[in-house]
């Protein structure tokens, strides 16, 4: 379970997340998050010395569930928003050529879906064909 500073840390580079997904580079992101969320939520008896080699072992399994809890954080937000149809927001990637800054902005869904309004889906070739040429009944 994930205490709300945790959670807020984790929310605050979801726009990181989705840049590196869109980009097919989630390889490079892992590493990074992982090692700054340890940083940021040290495990206890991450930083002794003094450890035997049983309690060593414990602490590497305990710092590799905490490292995959991150990772299982990520893919089940990413997953939820993808089952909700639109809802998820967007997130553009700019890249200033000149001086190298990344700028990354989200945009929220559309106002329709935040209504619980249904969106109208588009006709397909076929139906616009049919609708077009044959009498219906």
């Amino acid at each position: 379970m994930k205490s709300l500073a945790q959670v807020e840390w984790l929310k605050n580079h979801l726009p990181n997340f989705y840049s590196h997904q869109s980009c097919n580079k989630l390889s490079d992101f892992w590493p990074k998050i992982k090692r700054d969320y340890l940083a940021a939520f040290p495990v206890e008896g991450q930083d002794s010395n003094d450890l035997d080699p049983d309690q060593t072992h414990a602490l590497a399994v305990l710092v590799k569930k905490h490292q995959d809890s991150v990772y299982y954080w990520f893919n089940n937000v990413s997953n939820n928003q993808k089952c909700h149809k639109g809802n998820a927001p967007s997130f553009n990637m700019t890249v200033d050529l000149v001086s190298g800054e990344t700028i990354t902005s989200a945009s929220s869904p559309p106002d329709d879906l935040e209504k619980g309004k249904k969106q109208k889906r588009a006709h397909k070739i076929l139906e616009l064909f049919i609708m077009e040429y044959y009498d219906t009944f």
